[in-house]
């Protein structure tokens, strides 16, 4: 049975502490919880060298752990990274690992998403992916 989040989504607080108790019914693997706030003390690639999956409602995070060939769980149903998961807590010890060709794909659409030809003509994409 999939797992539906209705309207009312409890705070960031409360979410981990809902989706931490879920997670303990399916599975007795360590859970990692991440702020964004922790991105310069503790990059994320460092907690996915690890990870068994990516649990997120939606996130940048779920991108990055599919290019490090990391399987996630996106709750979101409408978020991009969603199909290229599992969306069912309950499958946690099933992830799914999909064929290189298709995240390939899944990642170079996404890429080609980012920027407008005028963004590029301008070199806006070019500072923002060069900036510090």
């Amino acid at each position: 049975m999939a797992h539906h989040f209705g309207i009312g989504l409890p705070a960031a607080d409360g979410f981990v502490t809902w989706i931490t108790a879920q997670l303990r019914a399916y599975t007795d693997r360590p859970i990692i919880v991440r702020w964004k706030s922790q991105a310069t003390e503790r990059p994320l690639r460092v907690d996915l060298q690890d990870a068994w999956i990516v649990v997120t409602w939606s996130s940048a995070s779920a991108v990055e752990a599919l290019a490090a060939g990391v399987p996630v769980c996106t709750l979101a149903p409408w978020a991009s990274t969603a199909r290229m998961g599992v969306q069912d807590l309950a499958t946690i010890e099933s992830p799914i690992y999909p064929d290189m060709g298709a995240r390939d794909q899944f990642l170079f659409n996404l890429a080609d998403q980012q920027w407008t030809m005028e963004e590029i003509e301008r070199g806006a994409a070019w500072r923002a992916l060069h900036a510090t």
